[in-house]
């Protein structure tokens, strides 16, 4: 698949999907995903293993990995 086609996809995949993480008094706080919150989205190789790596957020970012077909979240950091 042509690189401009899995960009797409991928932001297509991240869109609306929630991250959840807490404040600093522990209040439990979901983050949707909106087309402007995705950053960048590169080539990673991780032990060996192709995967997308997508940063979502500017002040609070998240760096989400996804599978190279661009289907699947690996991991979040």
């Amino acid at each position: 698949m042509e690189y401009q086609q899995t960009k797409q996809k991928i932001k297509e995949r991240l869109v609306g999907e929630k991250i959840a993480y807490y404040n600093i008094a522990g209040q439990p706080i979901n983050f949707t995903i909106s087309t402007k919150d995705i950053v960048s989205i590169e080539k990673a190789e991780i032990k060996g293993q192709v995967l997308w790596k997508v940063r979502v957020g500017e002040d609070l970012a998240w760096d989400i990995y996804l599978d190279k077909g661009g289907n699947n979240i690996v991991k979040k950091e």
